[in-house]
């Protein structure tokens, strides 16, 4: 059913995407001969066509988990650049309307300027009949928008997949607690989120990920959920890497959204084949330098019947006094550890907003109406959180944000 929906929604919005592309082009053709005008509309509309399969059969691959082949993933891989093409079409094609309305309403405020202006000096001031019919300016203003927009419809995704696809940020950052036992002054943790294995993450992407966690000799490795992206058939890749990772006191994780797309147990039972200490509502307590540590997990935290995560059952039997760090993949939990006394929580899931967020020096993410938590470090009532941006890519295979692997150093608060 929801794959139905999903198709239903390709077709209404793309296929007015399309259409708006296929008269953009049409113009463009009109200054070629009728013979080139034939092809080079029917090399459109193969190409368009066979995107379009392309996307159909990405939602069956998807569904059914079942593309390891070069063939398979080389076609998923292509759709999902059609379809963000599409998307950042009809982005272009709103603010197109935008501008163009806003034109049309100056117009209008100047048209009546003009009268009334006329009509003080007695000296009405009117175009002639073909002066309205023809506006050479306004004619090379629309086709010049006409031809950004294709092109930037088409460029942009391309630079987008290509640009970050190896970009990984390893962001190193100080986290400083008037309340840090003196045996965990300088402690290490690596975080790692939203992998989302599959088609758009490979096993070799992955494997290069893990060797940089590994360079950064961590005491903790903490794995914040979306381990795959869609289907049990991603789950070998992260199986075959993980027991590559290597830490002082253990590999932690919790679960993700994407992560219930499949079956749950078999994530985690793969994982933990691997060492990786999966915290299902669950926690663990190790001494450090003669410290007691608890490293809590929760599962995703949805909502409604998507709300899985149980803090209460993760922290029974817990040492009050220990120092408390919680894995939840949402960080919108973070006001409930909060009130459950957690010293530091580590999420993801937001992607910081994947392709939206500071370019060029401004900043236009209105992924923040969404996320109260996006990226980064909050400190509230004295307790922490960071949000990891995490090193995957959901839907498209296109990332704007850089890839991010932090290094997290527990510090005394002095003074």
């Amino acid at each position: 059913m929801r794959m139905i929906l999903v198709f239903i929604v390709y077709l209404l919005v793309f296929g007015f995407v399309q259409w708006n592309w296929w008269k953009q082009f049409s113009q463009w053709l009109n200054s070629k001969s009728s013979k080139q005008q034939t092809l080079l509309k029917s090399l459109l509309g193969a190409i368009l066509i066979i995107a379009n399969t392309a996307v159909v059969f990405r939602l069956f691959w998807i569904r059914a988990g079942g593309y390891d082949t070069t063939f398979a993933q080389s076609v998923i891989y292509f759709s999902g650049v059609f379809t963000a093409m599409n998307l950042t079409a009809l982005l272009l094609l709103i603010l197109q309307r935008v501008f163009v309305f806003i034109g049309h309403i100056f117009n209008k405020i100047r048209g009546l300027l003009v009268k009334f202006s006329s009509q003080n000096k007695r000296q009405p001031q009117t175009k002639t009949l073909a002066e309205n019919r023809f506006d050479p300016e306004r004619r090379r203003f629309l086709l010049f928008g006409g031809k950004t927009l294709a092109a930037a419809s088409f460029g942009v995704p391309v630079i987008g997949a290509l640009s970050t696809s190896r970009d990984y940020r390893v962001n190193r950052v100080p986290l400083y607690f008037a309340n840090l036992p003196v045996g965990l002054e300088g402690l290490t943790i690596a975080q790692i989120s939203d992998i989302h294995s599959g088609a758009f993450m490979t096993e070799h992407q992955i494997r290069e990920i893990f060797e940089i966690v590994n360079s950064l000799h961590p005491n903790v490795i903490a794995m914040t959920g979306d381990f795959i992206d869609t289907s049990n058939g991603e789950i070998p890749a992260i199986h075959k890497t993980a027991g590559m990772l290597r830490s002082d006191y253990g590999i932690y994780g919790c679960l993700g959204n994407h992560d219930h797309f499949a079956s749950i147990n078999k994530v985690s039972a793969a994982l933990r084949q691997k060492n990786v200490r999966m915290l299902n509502n669950a926690h663990e307590s190790l001494m450090i330098n003669d410290e007691l540590v608890s490293i809590i997990g929760v599962d995703d935290a949805g909502r409604g019947f998507a709300d899985y995560a149980d803090l209460k059952t993760a922290m029974e039997n817990i040492h009050p006094d220990s120092f408390k760090i919680l894995l939840s993949h949402r960080p919108a939990f973070f006001p409930q550890a909060q009130q459950a006394g957690i010293d530091l929580t580590l999420s993801g899931h937001t992607h910081g907003g994947q392709v939206i967020g500071e370019h060029l020096g401004l900043e236009v993410n209105p992924i923040r109406y969404f996320h109260r938590y996006l990226e980064g470090l909050y400190i509230e009532n004295e307790k922490q959180l960071y949000v990891n941006v995490g090193v995957g890519v959901a839907g498209i295979p296109i990332r704007l944000i850089p890839r991010e692997i932090t290094l997290l150093t527990l510090k005394r608060m002095i003074g």
